[in-house]
């Protein structure tokens, strides 16, 4: 029979394959201009629970954790709650396949002047310089090093700025370089 290793690594496998589906979905509907979204006034800390959920099974595969301080004060947005989940569950899951394991990843939400901010921080590959420029276009993935697991098809990171752009905010990549970590930040009006 199955043991439990095994029924862990089917589950890892079955969530891949369908973050792989949704994610082909999503862009699909992005391309016609077709995504579904419900914005009302949220408080952006109330996605980190849930978008931490969704990374859970990349995280504890690969002995990871996430680091994040809850702040104080509200985080006010009008946005879709179920699409800035996946915003973060995204960045979250980007900085799990591309970081060691037992990496820690860091999670930061903050107000700056009018808008809210999120960063997600790894101290893992980094990313090329020349990748920098065309890292949100479809399909736009660097070259696997050490072994970090499933990669994706290279929609993630498209669908977060689209999703970000829709809500009237932007995203950005930085990264010093390859083995230097990375840093997402995600700016949306507050």
């Amino acid at each position: 029979g199955l043991g439990e290793v095994d029924l862990d690594r089917a589950q890892r496998q079955v969530t891949h394959i369908a973050g792989l589906v949704d994610d082909l979905l999503d862009a699909a509907s992005l391309a016609a201009g077709r995504l579904r979204m419900e914005r009302k006034p949220l408080d952006l800390r109330d996605v980190v629970g849930p978008a931490a959920e969704l990374a859970d099974p990349w995280l504890s595969a690969r002995r990871q954790r996430l680091q994040h301080t809850r702040p104080v004060a509200p985080l006010r947005v009008v946005g879709d709650a179920a699409r800035l989940t996946q915003v973060l569950a995204n960045l979250l899951i980007n900085a799990s396949k591309f970081s060691p394991e037992g990496a820690a990843v860091a999670l930061r939400l903050e107000r700056d002047d009018g808008d809210v901010v999120l960063r997600v921080q790894d101290p893992g590959e980094g990313i090329d310089p020349a990748l920098l420029p065309r890292i949100f276009l479809p399909f736009a993935q660097g070259a696997p090093r050490g072994g970090g697991g499933p990669r994706g098809v290279g929609l993630g990171l498209t669908i977060v700025r689209s999703i970000a752009t829709l809500h009237g905010g932007a995203v950005e990549a930085r990264s010093e370089g390859p083995g230097r970590g990375s840093e997402f930040v995600v700016r949306l009006p507050a």
